[in-house]
Parts: structure tokens; C-alpha cells; sequence
């Protein structure tokens, strides 16, 4: 069962990064069939199983023998890993995985353009309002504070507001105290990626996958940071 797991959640990766990477080239459409990048050839369906076929071709385009990125089959794997673990893990709910495949595109997006579609994020944003255990009170809270904290960042640019809104959305859903362990458990992330993969200071940094980082890291271990917040 967990085959199949993984293989719906590599899907799901592998759609986001077909319509992810089709934003940077204008002449495919999101509704045409797939292509080789290299020699342009329609690619049959047998060769778009995700990430079983990737290692079948060993990497390579069928036609041409181009080199597929590797990126992709990367994406997928890890795509699917965590669907599977999101699954089994103790707190699984219809609802955490929809919003795990919302953050997983909005992180395949950011990943690859540095931006995110507007009406992905405040989609997510308005489900975290209406799924929101907050009253009345804390929810204008927390929006109050998201729209000082954009002006405050179109001032002086610090971190992008697409990550704004989504930790604002955190806050929406979990409350303020696990708001702020995702958060945490995000940067710890992003400087372990910044110092296993020596980050060039001059490139810009990709947030939003580590936020959805460590809202599964939050998800997975939600037992233990529930004891820790009830403590």
C-alpha cells in the first residue's frame, strides 16, 4: 500500500513541476501534452510514470538521449515520500493533506521562479480563515499584524511576501505557538541546506519549501510538540 502511496504523491510532484516549469516558456500551454525540452518530441505516456521512469530511461530522453534533470525525479521522490508519511503518520487528516499538496505546489513553484501564483496562496490563505480555530479577534489579529508586516516589507525588503502570507496562514490554522515552531523548525532547515550545500550569498533563497518543511516536520511529530505546548 505504501507503493501506492508514494507513487500518487510522486504524481502529484510531477504535475506540479510540468505546470511549474510551462510559467517559463511561453510556447507550452498547460493543457499540451508533454515534449522533450531537447528535441521537442511529444513524450509518450509509458515514459511520463513518475519516477519509475526516470530510472528506466537512466535519466535520458528516449528520442534523443538528452539528459532529463535530475531535479525532477528528486521532486518526485521526495513528492511521494512525504504523501506516504503524511499518511501514516498519527495526525492524518483529509484536510492536512490538502493543504500539504497546496504547499507542495507553491514550493515547486517558489523553488523554480523565486514567485508563486497569487491565486494558489490566497486561496490557502482564505481555507486558513475558514478552517481557523481562532475567534473572531485573534483572526483580525493576525491579519492586522500580515498587512503592517507587508508594508513594513515593501519598505525595506527582508523576506518575501508570499512567505508573509503563509506564515500569517500558519497562524490562522494552528494558533500562535505552533505558528511559530514551524517557523522555527523552517530555519533550522533552510541554515542546515545554506551549510551542507555551501548557498552562494548572492543568490536568493527559496523559503516557502522550508515552510512547508516544517509544517511536516510539525505534522509528523505533532504528538510530541502537543505535549510540549499543553506543558
Amino acid at each position: 500500500m505504501i507503493i501506492i502511496y508514494v507513487l500518487i504523491g510522486a504524481s502529484f510532484a510531477s504535475w506540479y513541476c510540468c505546470i511549474a516549469t510551462r510559467k517559463e516558456q511561453p510556447k507550452q500551454t498547460y493543457s499540451s501534452r508533454s515534449r522533450c525540452d531537447n528535441c521537442h518530441t511529444l513524450i509518450p505516456w509509458y515514459d511520463l510514470v513518475p519516477i519509475v521512469s526516470f530510472f528506466i530511461l537512466n535519466g535520458k530522453c528516449r528520442f534523443c538521449k538528452a539528459v532529463i534533470d535530475y531535479r525532477l525525479a528528486f521532486i518526485e521522490i521526495v513528492g511521494g515520500m512525504n504523501f506516504a508519511l503524511i499518511l501514516y503518520s498519527y495526525s492524518y487528516t483529509p484536510t492536512l493533506i490538502l493543504i500539504y499538496l497546496i504547499l507542495f505546489c507553491l514550493s515547486i513553484f517558489d523553488y523554480f521562479s523565486l514567485s508563486v501564483p497569487n491565486l494558489i496562496l490566497y486561496s490557502l490563505f482564505a481555507l486558513s480563515l475558514f478552517l481557523s480555530p481562532l475567534n473572531v479577534a485573534s483572526l483580525l489579529l493576525g491579519i492586522t499584524i500580515s498587512g503592517l508586516l507587508l508594508a513594513l516589507n515593501f519598505r525595506q525588503r527582508i523576506i518575501g511576501n508570499a512567505d508573509i502570507i503563509l506564515i500569517v496562514s500558519y497562524f490562522n490554522l494552528f494558533g500562535i505557538t505552533a505558528c511559530l515552531i514551524i517557523v522555527f523548525c523552517s530555519c533550522i532547515a533552510a541554515l542546515l541546506c545554506i551549510l551542507i550545500f555551501n548557498w552562494d550569498s548572492n543568490k536568493k533563497i527559496p523559503f516557502i519549501p522550508f515552510l512547508t518543511a516544517g509544517y511536516l516536520i510539525f505534522i509528523l511529530l505533532s504528538p510530541l510538540f502537543r505535549q510540549f505546548i499543553t506543558n
